[in-house]
């Protein structure tokens, strides 16, 4: 395998990962609201599971049905009363957002 397809499919590996776990903290702590994204984000790892190339074209379209200007994964967050609780979450939350929108937007 030459280092073009395994960079490649590390990216692909890391950014399943991270829709897999967004995906169970958006279960996990019921944040709503966002239905139209899960379901994005669902045919986003559907496309990836089966190795399916896609244009720089339809990745725009996916960061933008993720990251609407107003709602959407842009304004998701967790409320907790206890900050560091509050805090983990939503620092998690950032990071598999931003792993998943470097992917989409091929930055």
């Amino acid at each position: 395998m030459d280092n073009y397809s395994l960079r490649r499919r590390n990216i692909l590996k890391n950014v399943k990962n991270a829709i897999d776990n967004l995906l169970l903290i958006i279960k996990k702590y019921q944040l709503g609201d966002i239905r139209p994204q899960v379901e994005t984000l669902k045919y986003l790892r559907e496309i990836l599971n089966n190795d399916e190339i896609q244009s720089t074209r339809e990745k725009l379209n996916l960061y933008k049905s993720l990251f609407p200007p107003h709602g959407g994964l842009s304004d998701l967050y967790y409320w907790h009363n206890d900050f560091q609780i509050r805090k983990k979450v939503n620092d998690d939350i950032s990071i598999l957002e931003e792993i998943i929108a470097d992917y989409l937007l091929e930055r």
